[in-house]
């Protein structure tokens, strides 16, 4: 996952870090979904945590499957809120582009 746009002294960061969300996602996504389509390649969506970290503005950049997409989707509005980056010591809207390979593998949770 990757922040675009400038760099922040501070990053926003999901509750419990990056292995927790790929965790979250993994214990939301309905795999079943993911065994029905025969496709493989990389489903990419944006999103911005915003100044109270409330992940908001999602976005399909790169569609892969419209089944995939909307499940993909499903589960990253589910989130909970993150630790808002700052600037200036100030709280400040950031961007995430997250890719989402498939066939979609768990490499952090068990």
């Amino acid at each position: 996952m990757e922040g675009f746009g400038q760099d922040f002294e501070k990053q926003p960061s999901f509750p419990g870090g990056e292995k927790q969300l790929y965790c979250f996602i993994d214990q939301n996504l309905n795999k079943e979904i993911f065994k029905s389509v025969d496709t493989t390649g990389v489903i990419y969506i944006s999103f911005v945590i915003d100044t109270v970290g409330k992940p908001t503005d999602f976005n399909i950049r790169r569609s892969l499957h419209p089944t995939l997409d909307n499940e993909v989707m499903r589960v990253l509005k589910m989130m909970p809120n993150w630790t808002p980056g700052k600037q200036n010591n100030k709280p400040v809207p950031v961007s995430f582009n997250f890719p989402l390979r498939i066939p979609y593998v768990n490499k952090f949770c068990n």
